[in-house]
């Protein structure tokens, strides 16, 4: 704390210290003063006060740079502001002694030391909130002023922020962003943005309305600008951009069904006349003559005909057989045709095993035949042999001992007579019974 005052003429007297147990100030109204609790009496020095300590210090320093400059000249014009009443040198001098000089410097100097012990506790102390250059301690300058909100004097009881607007430019990007949004306008209306109806649909009073006539566009692209609710014909005049399409026009199809267009024909196809000669590849005449072709003219053919057999009969072989589909051989066929197995003319020792082909056996005897043997059977299978005697007769036969006849049971003996012998396989032997008298 410090305590100054102002002479008449506007010059600081000492700045002196307090020493009493309590401090005061004036109160709000400039009037009582109120104790403030320090230890010495006095004014709250203010960072404000600094401030005009501060300009009062440098006034009256050039006060006195300007009155020694007037004792250099004449004397001092009545009105002049350094001193009303004082206009001769003598008179000035009179004032401005040695002696006030030296202890207006000692004076200043004491204020100057104090003031630096104020501002050195008041930027001690960073909650202050004040920060001071004092890099010259004769001019030190506040740099920063950043008190704490309880700090500050005669605040609002409330703070509301004073209601405002701003343009779209002071709001960085909202522009930029605006440009990408549509107008609402356009939502839900036709040839505009759709929206989706209950069951995820476009209503119908937003689909925009399309002819399903006949459409006529100049390229490709205008094409597939369209956008078809039916099956629609379309004609582009310059369809060369379809790949298939070597030059001019060509009619189109827009299938609702495969979300496809359909080429129906193109102009190249329609308007192009082609004369005769200019055909590749054409007979030499029209309509062609008869002529033939080599196997090898025809692509893939020799490869077709390797794959393929030859007519004729099919070899058993070659046919799939299983449990329920199987081939009959030959020697099969003769014995279930009962085919006959005709030995010829028999006389001497005869062998005939051949009852697993043929279940019939005939001879003519021109002489006397013995068996050595008689098989082939299976059992349960009827076998018989026919035996006719030449015109001689008498001869007879003798059989295996594997065929069982009936004592007193023989074969006819007249010539040119028939004998039948019948015979039942029961596995190994046969149980025959001739019958005779032809």
């Amino acid at each position: 704390m410090l305590y100054f005052n102002y002479e008449t003429i506007g010059f600081p007297l000492v700045f002196e210290w307090g020493d009493l147990v309590f401090s005061w100030k004036l109160d709000q109204n400039g009037e009582n003063p109120v104790e403030i609790g320090r230890d010495f009496q006095g004014v709250l020095l203010e960072p404000s006060d600094l401030v005009n300590v501060y300009n009062a210090i440098s006034d009256s320093i050039e006060l006195v740079d300007r009155r020694i400059r007037n004792l250099l000249e004449d004397p001092i014009p009545e009105t002049t502001i350094l001193d009303g009443s004082r206009f001769e040198l003598s008179q000035f001098f009179e004032v401005f002694t040695e002696d006030q000089i030296d202890g207006l410097t000692q004076r200043l100097s004491l204020f100057t030391n104090a003031l630096n012990e104020k501002i050195s506790d008041i930027t001690s102390n960073v909650d202050a909130g004040l920060f001071f250059d004092k890099s010259n301690p004769q001019h030190p300058v506040i740099i920063g002023n950043k008190p704490l909100w309880e700090e500050i004097r005669n605040k609002p009881s409330e703070y509301s922020p004073i209601s405002h607007n701003h343009s779209i430019t002071q709001v960085s990007g909202l522009q930029t962003a605006l440009d990408t949004k549509i107008n609402t306008s356009q939502k839900g209306v036709s040839l505009g943005v759709a929206s989706l109806d209950a069951s995820g649909k476009i209503p119908a009073s937003q689909i925009p309305v399309f002819d399903p006539a006949l459409q006529i566009v100049n390229t490709i692209s205008e094409r597939n600008a369209l956008n078809p609710t039916a099956n629609l014909p379309v004609y582009v005049k310059d369809a060369s951009s379809d790949p298939t399409v070597l030059t001019g026009g060509a009619f189109y199809l827009w299938e609702v069904a495969t979300s496809s267009w359909i080429k129906l024909s193109e102009m190249e196809s329609m308007d192009i006349i082609q004369s005769w000669e200019n055909i590749t590849e054409k007979p030499f005449t029209f309509a062609p003559s008869a002529h033939g072709h080599g196997i090898d003219e025809i692509s893939g053919l020799q490869t077709a005909l390797d794959s393929k057999r030859a007519l004729g009969n099919i070899p058993g072989n070659e046919i799939t057989q299983d449990a329920n589909h199987r081939l009959v051989t030959d020697s099969e066929k003769t014995l279930w045709n009962n085919t006959i197995h005709n030995a010829g003319d028999l006389n001497g020792s005869v062998s005939f095993a051949g009852f697993n082909a043929n279940r019939t056996y005939k001879a003519r005897l021109t002489g006397n035949t013995a068996f050595t043997e008689i098989s082939g059977g299976v059992e349960g299978n009827v076998y018989v042999m026919v035996f006719t005697q030449d015109a001689t007769g008498g001869r007879t036969i003798t059989l295996p001992s594997n065929i069982k006849i009936p004592t007193g049971e023989t074969s006819d003996l007249g010539a040119n007579k028939k004998s039948i012998l019948t015979m039942y396989c029961d596995g190994a032997e046969y149980l025959g019974s001739w019958k005779k008298g032809w």
